[in-house]
């Protein structure tokens, strides 16, 4: 079953059922470096996007850090995508970080068009390394 459809704008899902749905301990993982690391809360939000098979639509979590979108993690069956943004000064930097991130990640980032205000990467959270990947991009974004 989608997220959408089972959680609609006017049912909000606990934390606990975001846990179930996903049902990936890399979700949790990621979650809690997120909050630990940057004091960064994970906010819910419900988009109405129907684009990509309706899997940007509804109930995300945000993380967000003085006024600006860390990341947005969207649930998923057994494991959650997460979109990332860079802006056009974060492109110059990831592009020196790329050789270090994994097959999988550099093929999105070169696959991934710019747009005017840089490019959003979408990262399917399904092993370490994807984990990883989030991981030190995030950096860019904090730093930022």
């Amino acid at each position: 079953m989608l997220w959408s459809e089972k959680y609609t704008k006017d049912v909000e899902p606990t934390p606990q059922q975001v846990k179930d749905f996903i049902n990936n301990p890399m979700f949790e993982e990621l979650d809690h470096y997120l909050q630990d690391t940057y004091e960064i809360k994970a906010k819910k939000a419900y988009s109405g996007c129907s684009m990509d098979q309706g899997i940007w639509k509804g109930w995300n979590i945000k993380y967000r850090k003085k006024g600006r979108t860390i990341c947005t993690l969207y649930p998923q069956e057994g494991y959650v995508l997460a979109l990332l943004p860079l802006n056009h000064k974060e492109l110059a930097e990831a592009e020196i970080l790329l050789p270090t991130l994994s097959h999988e990640t550099q093929e999105i980032y070169n696959n991934t068009k710019v747009g005017h205000t840089g490019k959003s990467l979408p990262l399917n959270i399904r092993n370490e390394s994807t984990v990883k990947d989030i991981k030190q991009i995030i950096s860019l974004r904090v730093r930022g």
